[in-house]
């Protein structure tokens, strides 16, 4: 037999690992938060600072511009006795030295616009609706004087004083719309009042209720003109003259 030639094994050539290269963390950039500022109506010029005990709230920007308010804590609470100042930058003042941090200057000057509308509104009120519709905002005080006060602010401070129509041709729109829709004869006793107050006579007052019947009916003409009559006989309007005469 044939000798057997044993190879001997290859050696096996093991790598050493690679090495692992670590990269350190990023560092985090923290940012500075931002300023807070706070948006106000600007003061007057005469109003510098309100102070609470040693804090004060000063203006940082020229007036009529945002401005930026900077504080201090008190050192003891401060306690207000007096009652608030009726005029808006009083309240503010007022305010300031009560909490010791600034008031809500939106809602002031919108409370001061909200009485501002009312007092027009009432003005206009008392013009064409006299004592009849001061008697109706008095009723509703006490039931719903927010209502009481869009009757005044909205319906009289905006919508009677637009200068598109003159009084007399809106009273006689009011006397036409109240009439159709029926049931409201305490509205037409203001609004006739209303009319005579305007300039409308109660020929003219007639007339147009009488113009009513045609689109409305009859039986609403009618509640209309006796609710007319009632105005009339008040204020010694009776009888009305004939206005086919």
């Amino acid at each position: 037999p044939r000798p057997i030639a044993l190879r001997p094994p290859r050696p096996i050539a093991l790598r050493p690992p690679r090495p692992i290269a670590l990269r350190p963390p990023r560092p985090i950039a923290l940012r500075p938060p931002r300023p807070i500022a706070l948006r106000c109506v600007a003061l007057p010029p005469t109003v510098q600072r309100a102070t609470a005990g040693p804090a004060a709230l000063r203006p940082a920007a020229p007036c009529w511009a945002p401005l930026r308010y900077a504080f201090a804590p008190p050192a003891a609470p401060v306690v207000a006795s007096a009652a608030a100042p009726p005029s808006p930058w009083g309240r503010f003042a007022f305010e300031c030295a009560r909490s010791s941090t600034v008031p809500d200057m939106t809602n002031i000057a919108e409370g001061s616009n909200r009485e501002q509308r009312y007092e027009h509104g009432l003005e206009v009120l008392r013009k064409i609706d006299g004592e009849a519709g001061q008697r109706v905002v008095d009723a509703l005080a006490d039931v719903s004087p927010e209502l009481a006060h869009q009757v005044v602010a909205w319906a009289f401070g905006e919508i009677y004083d637009r200068p598109g129509l003159a009084p007399r041709d809106r009273q006689l729109v009011t006397l036409g719309a109240l009439t159709a829709l029926g049931g409201c004869e305490p509205q037409l006793d203001v609004h006739v009042n209303a009319a005579l107050n305007v300039g409308l006579t109660p020929d003219e007052i007639i007339e147009s209720l009488l113009h009513s019947a045609v689109y409305c009916g009859m039986p609403r003409a009618l509640n209309a003109t006796f609710a007319a009559k009632k105005v009339f006989a008040e204020r010694g309007l009776l009888p009305v003259p004939d206005g086919t005469a």
